[in-house]
This record gives C-alpha cells, sequence and structure tokens, in this order.
C-alpha cells in the first residue's frame, strides 16, 4: 500500500494599525482521486494518480467604523502550484473521462466590499 504524504499550512493574522490586518497562509495541497473519479459509469478512469502541490495567499484586509456604518474590503492575492490535477474531459464517444493534467499554475485576485448600516433597530 502507499503511504499519504504529511500535508501541513502555516498561517498568520497580523494586525499592523488599528484599521488594517494582513493574513498570510500557505500550505501543501494533497488529494486523492474520489470513489466517482475512479468508478463512475460510463468514465471511471483506475489509472489516475493523487494531486500535489503547493499553494499560497495573502490578504490585506481594511476594516472602518464610523457611528451607524461600518465596512470593509478586502483584496486577496492567491498562487497554486498543481501536479497531476484531476479533471473531467470529454473523451471517445463523447463520455467525460478523469484525466490528470501534468502540471497547472493558477493564481489570482478575489476582492471583497462588505458595507453594513444600522436604522432604528434594523441592520
Amino acid at each position: 500500500t502507499k503511504i499519504n504524504p504529511f500535508v501541513y499550512s502555516i498561517a498568520a493574522d497580523i494586525n499592523c494599525v488599528k484599521y488594517f490586518q494582513i493574513k498570510l497562509n500557505a500550505g501543501r495541497h494533497y488529494r486523492l482521486p474520489t470513489f466517482n473519479d475512479l468508478y463512475w459509469t460510463p468514465g471511471g478512469n483506475l489509472n489516475l494518480q493523487a494531486e500535489h502541490g503547493w499553494n499560497e495567499e495573502i490578504t490585506f484586509i481594511h476594516k472602518h467604523e464610523y457611528k451607524k456604518v461600518n465596512w470593509n474590503i478586502a483584496a486577496s492575492f492567491f498562487n497554486r502550484n498543481i501536479h497531476d490535477w484531476i479533471i473531467w474531459l470529454p473523451g471517445e464517444n463523447g463520455i467525460w473521462t478523469p484525466q490528470n493534467i501534468v502540471s497547472v499554475w493558477s493564481r489570482g485576485l478575489e476582492y471583497m466590499l462588505h458595507f453594513n448600516f444600522k436604522i432604528y433597530h434594523f441592520r
């Protein structure tokens, strides 16, 4: 039998000043093929390898309150390097089958704005 690797991550929340926070996160990625990936009829693939790789993320958060109004603005930057990524693609005769992609590099930006205000007893 094959032993699954130790999967770990590290994270930190840093409060820089009263209204500003930074969150850091990095970790190892490992995912075994699911039961459906392996045995779905028709289309399962018993030859799939497990996904493995790394992911990193940094988030900048600005929080502010003024009287009955508060808001949070956050921007997250992420980077993922995954090997043997499992993806379902159409195969022969139009049957969808999971396959391993040798290497995938995904990166991007996520943005969030949360605005909240209170009028009388309503929020």
